[in-house]
């Protein structure tokens, strides 16, 4: 798993995080779908459930960082949204 401090998508997650009151992961997700798809060509697997384990781990450790004060919660695997993230990556 890449799990680099800077990848692909960084720079983007960083700002969402930061600029929304009560971030989502699945919103961030849903508005960038295509983006994530390009942004884990570094992650070497087209597995959806790796890759949703990584980003979803990225979007935490930003959260925890920039807002300690947000709880954050476990979320289901979408297979749906992710086998597409997985597909789009191709």
């Amino acid at each position: 798993m890449y799990d680099a401090q800077y990848y692909p998508g960084h720079e983007e997650l960083r700002q969402y995080v930061n600029n929304n009151k009560h971030p989502s992961f699945d919103s961030f997700t849903l508005a960038n779908l295509e983006k994530i798809a390009q942004w884990s060509t570094t992650i070497y697997t087209t597995d959806r459930d790796i890759l949703f384990q990584t980003w979803f781990g990225r979007f935490t450790k930003l959260l925890r960082s920039q807002k300690p004060h947000l709880a954050t919660r476990k979320l289901k695997l979408n297979k749906k949204l992710w086998t597409t993230v997985a597909e789009m990556r191709d």
